[in-house]
């Protein structure tokens, strides 16, 4: 998930009031589906890793765990 995908699920997760109350909202009421990446997609998002692990000199926490 990315951190925007995050951002929606935590801004959707509680609800502001006019007055700065805060409102829980139940999130178990959707049965969303699950899409899978296909090949293209995995591919692509393999690029991005890559290039965000070339643009830190290698010091991804990815590559680092590896």
């Amino acid at each position: 998930m990315t951190r925007g995908q995050e951002a929606l699920l935590i801004e959707s997760a509680v609800t502001h009031s006019f007055d700065g109350s805060v409102i829980a909202v139940d999130l178990s009421v959707f049965n969303l589906p699950i899409l899978l990446a296909d090949t293209q997609e995995l591919d692509a998002h393999a690029g991005v890793l890559l290039e965000l692990d070339k643009a830190s000199g290698g010091k991804t926490l990815w590559s680092l765990a590896a």
